[in-house]
């Protein structure tokens, strides 16, 4: 099934391929940011501002610690443990989760060390070894089994739960001192990222690892992490990658100038090759298939602090915890494209797949083509000086031909890359939407469709207030407008009309379960007996529904002034930008499902 699109912002959501534009409202500020992302702060209700480090516990409630002690959020109300705990509360401090679900935390609180976890709602205090300093030192923390571990200077502190004695190791390369930079859980083993290279645990030994006898552009390795079967190891502004016993280095230029004063670096890698980093940085993000990185800009923040920490959730959502907030942001649910990820433009004012399964984006200047992972692009304004119009609408023709709607341009076709324009002088060069109906291509501007063949115009029909025309099957066409939804199959119509006003102020068409449902100014109608009717089966009423979609496991998905609603006929989910989306308003037909 493909439906065309005329809005701006063009995203992937899974389980299937959904291709969305979202209309960005606030342009100047949003189009600059690469994800949109939910924010936390104090106006929020959370307790400070200042995230130091963050883990999930099992029943998925998230915890912190922040500069005022540790707090939990769970989905909807912050909780501050008393101060009288004597919980940590500085930069010197991790929170995570043990693999027996336990919740730790180390670091320091207003007078002392404090190693504690909280289990079945009770905080128990766990000896701190007794070489520990009281002064305010990085260190670095990590929980694997039923084991405990710290790691201070060239130290490694060991602790196992079963008895309260601490043992010690030292890290050396020879004569020098391997001091800790990191503690990382790997398939249940230990990896130690020093100065002098990778250690792991074997037993109750220190090894150097296997993975030091690569290339590394350095000894001073500041983290390291597995995805795929592959390690990526994190250096002072480089980042390589160890897969299948070849080593590559994926970027020597990250924008990371300076270690953490902290110890605090994150590296974490997507299922789409990017890999997201931070090491007293703002949180950054790679793609490795470019070697190109860019700080995380989210919603209105014009520039991110320095990255306390880089958390994932069981959601696989992102969590970046620094000095002004919090941030969290998704990027299964959605997949973001725009000039960051080599559009012409951040604009997307059409989206088509083509008959050999390119997908079309357009954007008010150009085309660009998804196919296969990669975008190539057409900048029509820089190859025609002339083309100073927008495109509205994109449709292929059986010769394969790609037709664009210009809203002040008329029509125009390309055909391997050469542009033609038709005399559009019978519709005012204004064309709006674009539709196929029984093998002819349909062009219509606001009063009137035109059917195109033979490189001319002829009429169609007249209809007042078009605002969209789509194809329903091979025998019938529905015009959308501002009076109401027309039905014709080419010689007879029919008018359907409602004695609301905000129902007759239509945008889009889909049928479902043997029904036409309609998007309109007033949530969804149906089309019964010459009538447009409010849909109760799935009431929007006061949210403006403007495209709709009929996937190919017949669930429904409608794009609002409110996100997107998925409805499968007993169930309703909604997503907008809490889950990912870059702005609420998604506007007509801006739902496709590819091919794939």
């Amino acid at each position: 099934m493909v439906r065309n699109s005329k809005t701006s912002g063009m995203r992937f959501l899974n389980p299937f391929y959904i291709l969305i534009c979202v209309i960005l409202l606030y342009p100047d500020l949003l189009f600059s940011q690469f994800y949109p992302a939910q924010t936390y702060s104090t106006t929020n209700g959370m307790p400070s501002n200042s995230v130091f480090s963050i883990t999930q516990a099992e029943n998925r409630m998230m915890w912190f610690i922040t500069s005022k002690g540790v707090a939990t959020y769970d989905a909807s109300e912050w909780y501050l443990f008393p101060e009288s705990l004597n919980l940590p509360f500085t930069e010197h401090s991790y929170i995570q989760k043990g693999t027996d679900g336990k919740i730790w935390v180390a670091g320091y609180n207003k007078s002392e060390f404090t190693l504690q976890y909280h289990e079945n709602g009770n905080w128990v205090k766990v000896v701190v070894p007794e070489e520990w300093t009281e002064q305010r030192t990085p260190f670095s923390f990590k929980t694997i089994g039923k084991k405990v571990f710290l790691g201070l200077e060239n130290r490694l502190f060991m602790l196992n739960e079963s008895n309260s004695k601490w043992e010690v190791r030292k890290l050396e390369n020879g004569s020098k001192k391997a001091e800790i930079n990191s503690l990382v859980g790997i398939d249940g083993a230990l990896f130690i990222s020093t100065r002098e290279g990778i250690y792991e645990l074997d037993g109750d030994s220190i090894i150097r690892s296997p993975l030091n006898k690569y290339p590394l552009q350095s000894n001073n390795i500041l983290s390291i992490n597995k995805h795929n079967n592959a390690f990526y190891i994190l250096g002072l502004n480089w980042i390589g990658k160890v897969d299948e016993n070849e080593y590559k280095l994926v970027s020597n230029d990250l924008g990371i100038f300076t270690e953490s004063g902290f110890k605090k670096y994150s590296l974490e890698i997507d299922n789409t090759g990017r890999v997201y980093y931070s090491s007293f940085s703002p949180a950054s993000v790679l793609n490795e298939k470019t070697g190109r990185w860019i700080p995380l800009k989210v919603l209105g923040r014009q520039q991110n602090v320095l990255s306390n920490q880089i958390f994932v959730d069981a959601e696989s959502n992102y969590w970046v915890g620094d000095n002004r907030g919090l941030f969290k942001f998704n990027l299964l649910r959605f997949q973001n494209f725009n000039s960051n990820t080599d559009l012409i433009e951040d604009e997307v004012s059409s989206i088509y797949e083509s008959s050999n399964g390119r997908i079309i984006l357009a954007n008010p200047r150009g085309l660009n083509f998804y196919d296969k992972g990669e975008i190539t692009s057409i900048d029509l304004r820089n190859r025609y000086p002339n083309f100073l119009t927008r495109i509205l609408d994109v449709e292929e023709t059986k010769d394969g031909r790609v037709f664009l709607a210009l809203s002040g341009g008329g029509l125009v076709s390309m055909n391997n890359g050469t542009v033609r324009s038709y005399d559009s002088g019978i519709l005012n060069n204004a064309v709006i939407t674009l539709a196929t109906f029984k093998g002819d291509l349909l062009v219509a501007n606001y009063n009137s469709i035109y059917r195109f063949k033979d490189g001319r115009l002829s009429l169609f029909g007249e209809y007042n207030g078009i605002r969209n025309i789509i194809a329903l099957g091979s025998d019938k066409l529905a015009i959308l407008s501002f009076q109401g939804v027309y039905i014709t199959d080419g010689v007879t119509t029919q008018k359907y009309i409602s004695n609301q006003n905000s129902l007759n102020s239509t945008f889009d068409i889909e049928e479902w379960k043997n029904e036409y449902l309609v998007a309109t100014e007033n949530g969804l109608g149906i089309l019964k007996a010459g009538e447009i009717v409010e849909y109760d089966a799935f009431a929007l009423r006061g949210t403006s529904a403007y495209s709709i979609l009929k996937d190919s496991n017949n669930n429904l998905w409608v794009g609002t002034n409110d996100g997107i609603f998925k409805f499968d006929g007993k169930e309703v989910n909604h997503f907008n930008k809490r889950n990912g989306l870059i702005g609420n308003e998604v506007n007509r037909n801006a739902l496709i499902e590819d091919s794939n």
